[in-house]
């Protein structure tokens, strides 16, 4: 131990040391011994050891004794085979030496208690491998120390087995009866010399390791020192970056965070919007009329004081204050302000319900409507409804419930309701409602169809569970007086001295004073003028502004004072004066045809329109002749009207044009004017002839065709609706339609036009901006922009027109000439037109008529009707011939279509042709007479056969004829 080596030469020495102890030890061994004793040691192995030891002669402490020596022999066999590889099974017999040793010595009791007195001491001095298991790898010394001390364990044990072996039974007993360790004192002893080389080179190793981890931390120090200011620079510009990044981050976040609420916004927004355009396409789609404008117009002209008095009756109190349903009607004579005075009752409806909402007395809906007499539409008892329904409707602007009732609505009917499904509709709406307020202005100006309709539907919401109150306003007709006597009543005619009207004297003289129309020099002259006002109003509001438009016209005191000491007693008087007024300024043609054109017109007019009628003349061949007349001022038509007309405010081209008060064309049509004046008389059925002819002459103007250029039709998804489509009496006021009650002009027009009959397409060139800055120089070119605006109503409303043409020569002077420019555009057509009737099918290619005439009998348009016999009458085939073959065509598939030759009157009924019924009528058929139908056995009658197909028009015309007969 002493002899100094190299390192590998020491630890091939220690290495050969235990090698060497563990083939002595092998030596020992028999054959058998070798094979049990060469197995590789498992954790449990020492658990069956001493459970083998253990038997009535070695108890349980002794064994215990020896565990830790035990252990630690196990714990060195473990590692020993890694360090020496070339020489197999080496840990197993170290473990097995010490096995074998135990199990020898378990024979000899005395000996195995020292023995394990022994083993205990070696335990005590047992290298524990957790002390030093990290420095074990790496120091070659503790190693061989380690190496030398199990070589002396194993010397140990062979030893002590070989003593055991060769002694004998005597030996052994003097061997007991002297000291074990005098036997065996050099294997006691090199175990204990051994250790401390153990722990000495534990203490070795632990110093290396010490030093060599303060070498690596000077190292690490050294060389932190060498980049630190490297590092730190990096570490302060990583911090800074860092830092930098974070902000950034935090912006994009921030910004992210924005994006995604904008995108959530838009989203809610989007959706918000679509609801919104869903719901009012819904709306739209029940009406589309605008109920608020007539009502603004009004309210503007309303003054403060303006139906106080109304409201303190004991009439109005009641309305509003009863919780049952009840309706109010207020009459007075035409223009009594009673359109005014309904408006100041909404106004007043409106605050008192927001005084009741604010209070918690419950939801109020207040609805209105105001019957024009210039808007044919408001006329409508269909509109009336469907804009109430749209009114109701629109105070719940996040009712789902409502929109998908709607929706069903909708789709149960195809989008097209019926009047009585709207009616239903409106009573459904009204039970959305706790308490309806509803005012009605004008239903006077309604046909009296849609007025019985009107009052009859008012008497069945009444009747529903809802407290509903109306308000009515209308003249006091004589149907509405036998049909509202139940009803309160409150009579304009009765209050002469409404505060309202003083209050409307001075707000329209101080109005005239500020805008310079009215000058005077004696300040008094002011309060004469009202106290003139004052003495005969008679209440009419409409009968003040008249005067006051003539005061305005006085060139001095003087002559307002004799305006107002000859101040006329009521509107027909002064619509005299301002006729005279016209003659003597020298523009009654411009005016009479202005009054023609309005009062027969087939919907309203621009003012454009107007100017380009009305300077048309008879003799004229050629358009630019009465484009170049037109003046520059768009007013003067107006001016030459006097105060007849008025237009939309701000007055343009496109302004409407319309009567002052309906009741200009109710005085034109019936007073009887004085013989200088008569020329202003409109008579309807010469008006409506005239105006046929203006049209036929305006359509073969022979510079017409020039100035439009032909194209191919191109169909459309939605063709323009043609005017012809629609209720012609939409565009009439309620006088002109009562004088034409039973006139083919106010029928409807069933047939729409098809697009392959669109005209055509207008060059637009002609029409331009450009072209006409062009050619500024020429009046014609400016005129020609502004061709399409009269052109177009005449294309749209001709076939109207000539509805009324006479079909005798007596009635129509040149009727010739007009009926031939009726024929060309019939049966030749012009590019510029449409015609309603679809072209020929080839189901009808031998009857060229069929579609045309079709189309007229369904619109009762007499002249085509009487035009279609003339063009058939050249080919020898008389009226009732051809009647029956069309009737023959058209009752094809039915149980009628082998009847029509025998019973025509019948099959024209079935088929819903009232037209037809009166031409059959007036060849003798009789009307109540009971048909035999041979195919089915069935008995019929006209009136039976229409009912049943379900012609309400038919059924409407056989009982009115009944009734005349009848002389009901």
């Amino acid at each position: 131990m002493a002899q100094q080596f190299g390192p590998q030469a020491q630890r091939a020495t220690a290495q050969q040391t235990l090698i060497n102890a563990v083939d002595a030890f092998r030596n020992l061994l028999s054959p058998a011994e070798i094979v049990d004793l060469s197995q590789t040691n498992t954790p449990g192995d020492i658990l069956e050891l001493t459970k083998g030891l253990k038997d009535e002669r070695v108890s349980e402490k002794k064994i215990k004794r020896c565990e830790a020596f035990l252990q630690s022999v196990q714990q060195f066999s473990r590692i020993v085979d890694t360090m020496i590889q070339h020489s197999p099974c080496i840990s197993a017999l170290v473990w097995g030496s010490v096995k074998l040793l135990l199990l020898t010595a378990q024979k000899y009791v005395r000996f195995f208690s020292c023995l394990t007195d022994l083993l205990e001491k070696l335990g005590m001095l047992c290298p524990i491998f957790k002390e030093f298991q990290d420095l074990w790898p790496h120091y070659k010394g503790l190693q061989d120390a380690v190496f030398e001390y199990y070589a002396q364990t194993v010397n140990f044990c062979s030893k002590t087995i070989a003593f055991l072996r060769k002694t004998s039974t005597s030996m052994i007993v003097r061997t007991l009866l002297k000291p074990l360790h005098n036997e065996l004192q050099d294997v006691e002893k090199n175990p204990t010399i051994q250790q401390k080389i153990v722990e000495y080179q534990i203490i070795l190793a632990r110093e290396d390791a010490a030093r060599r981890a303060r070498q690596q931390q000077m190292l690490f120090n050294a060389n932190w020192e060498e980049l630190s200011n490297t590092a730190r620079l990096e570490v302060a510009c990583h911090g800074q970056l860092m830092q930098r990044l974070e902000s950034s981050a935090d912006r994009i976040e921030d910004r992210q965070l924005q994006q995604v609420k904008k995108v959530r916004d838009l989203e809610l927004k989007q959706n918000t919007q679509k609801k919104f355009k869903e719901r009012q396409r819904l709306l739209k789609q029940i009406s589309d009329y605008n109920h608020t404008t007539t009502f603004l117009d009004l309210h503007n002209v309303s003054h403060p004081p303006t139906g106080e008095w109304l409201y303190e009756m004991d009439q109005y109190k009641e309305w509003v204050q009863a919780h049952h349903s009840s309706l109010l009607w207020c009459h007075g004579i035409p223009g009594s302000g009673k359109s005014v005075l309904s408006t100041s009752v909404v106004k007043h409806l409106l605050d008192t319900c927001v005084e009741q909402s604010n209070s918690g007395s419950g939801k109020t809906f207040i609805g209105y409507f105001f019957c024009n007499f210039s808007d044919c539409r408001s006329l409508k008892f269909e509109e009336i409804i469907r804009s109430l329904i749209k009114q109701m409707l629109s105070v719940f602007p996040g009712s789902t419930e409502s929109e998908e009732y709607l929706v069903k609505f909708f789709d149960q009917y195809n989008n097209i309701p019926s009047i009585h499904q709207w009616q239903e509709l409106l009573i459904y709406t009204c039970s959305l409602h706790k308490r309806i307020y509803l005012i009605l202005d004008g239903i006077d100006e309604c046909h009296d169809d849609n007025q019985v309709q009107i009052l009859e539907f008012l008497n069945q919401i009444l009747s529903i569970p809802r407290c509903i109150k109306i308000y009515l306003s209308s003249r006091k007709e004589v149907y509405l007086s036998r049909n509202l006597t139940d009803a309160l009543s409150v009579s304009l005619d009765n209050i002469k001295c409404r505060p309202e009207i003083k209050g409307y004297i001075d707000a329209s003289l101080k109005k005239c004073l500020d805008n310079k129309r009215l000058r005077i020099h004696d300040p008094a002259m002011i309060e004469e003028i009202k106290e003139a006002l004052m003495g005969g109003v008679d209440g009419m509001f409409l009968w003040v502004t008249l005067q006051i438009q003539d005061i305005c016209r006085g060139f001095n005191d003087e002559e307002i004072r004799e305006t107002l000491q000859s101040l006329p007693r009521n509107l027909d008087e002064t619509y005299i004066r301002m006729l005279e007024r016209i003659v003597k300024a020298r523009n009654k043609d411009i005016a009479v045809k202005a009054f023609q054109w309005l009062t027969t017109a087939r919907r309203p007019l621009s003012l454009r329109e107007l100017m380009e009628a009305v300077v048309i003349r008879e003799d004229d061949n050629t358009q630019i002749e009465g484009l170049n007349r037109i003046p520059k001022d768009l007013d003067k038509v107006i001016e030459a009207c006097g105060n007849f007309l008025v237009t939309e405010e701000p007055v343009c081209e496109s302004s409407t044009v319309r009567f002052i008060h309906s009741t200009v064309v109710t005085f034109l049509h019936t007073y009887k004017l004085p013989t200088h004046l008569e020329l202003f008389r409109i008579d309807q059925q010469t008006a409506e002839v005239n105006m046929a002819k203006k049209c036929l002459q305006y359509l073969h103007f022979q510079d017409l065709q020039t100035q439009l250029e032909p194209t191919t039709p191109v169909s459309v998804s939605k063709p323009r609706k043609s005017i012809l489509s629609v209720p012609i009496s939409q565009w009439t006021s309620p006088e002109l339609q009562s004088n034409l009650v039973g006139s083919a002009a106010f029928r409807y027009v069933l047939t729409p036009p098809l697009e392959q009959h669109a005209p055509k397409k207008v060059n637009l060139k002609l029409f331009s901006p450009t072209s006409a800055k062009q050619e500024s120089d020429s009046d014609v070119s400016r005129h020609q922009m502004h061709k399409s605006s009269l052109f177009e109503y005449i294309s749209e409303c001709w076939l109207n027109h000539c509805e009324s043409l006479p079909t005798t020569c007596e009635t129509l002077e040149n009727k010739s000439q007009v009926w031939d420019w009726f024929r060309n555009l019939v049966f030749d057509g012009l590019d510029v037109i449409r015609l309603p009737w679809p072209t020929e099918t080839p189901s009808t290619a031998d009857d060229p008529h069929h579609e045309r005439f079709k189309w007229a009998i369904q619109n009762s348009h007499e002249p085509l009707v009487q035009l279609i016999f003339q063009e058939l009458a050249l080919v020898d085939i008389s009226s009732p011939q051809y009647v029956e073959r069309f009737l023959a065509r058209d009752s094809a598939g039915t149980k009628y279509e082998h009847h029509v030759s025998e019973m025509p009157l019948l099959v024209a009924a079935a088929l819903g042709y009232p037209y037809l019924v009166n031409f059959f009528l007036s060849k003798g058929s009789q009307l109540d007479f009971e048909f035999h139908l041979r195919t089915t056995g069935e008995k019929e009658t006209a009136l039976m056969a229409a009912s049943a197909r379900g012609h309400l028009r038919t059924v409407k015309h056989i009982l009115q004829v009944i009734c005349q007969f009848s002389n009901y």
